[in-house]
């Protein structure tokens, strides 16, 4: 198994947050391209790059699978969409702002 170099995917324009994906394949790909597997590990970045959120997908299929994240049109980077292949139902995440850390939490 090896994990590819993060790619950037979506990029939601009003917050200017960006969300990337490595993917790592762990299927063979059998005759024919059958039988795919994959993990896909996902971020979303604010603006200046820090890491709001870490979530990952995975992927089953013949001849194809995929697994996706996407910034939910009109949430201005509040909200994604995770897609996986071979799963009926899309789930949906909140994306957290950044987390602030005072000097009586250190």
């Amino acid at each position: 198994m090896v994990a590819k170099t993060w790619e950037e995917i979506d990029h939601d324009t009003v917050s200017g947050r960006r969300i990337f994906k490595r993917e790592v394949e762990f299927g063979n790909g059998g005759y024919g391209g059958q039988h795919f597997e994959l993990l896909a590990e996902f971020e979303v970045r604010d603006a200046a790059g820090s890491v709001l959120l870490q979530t990952s997908g995975t992927a089953k299929g013949d001849y194809w699978c995929g697994a996706f994240l996407w910034f939910v049109d009109g949430s201005n980077g509040q909200r994604v969409r995770l897609y996986q292949s071979h799963r009926d139902d899309d789930t949906y995440l909140d994306v957290p702002n950044a987390i602030t850390v005072s000097q009586s939490d250190c």
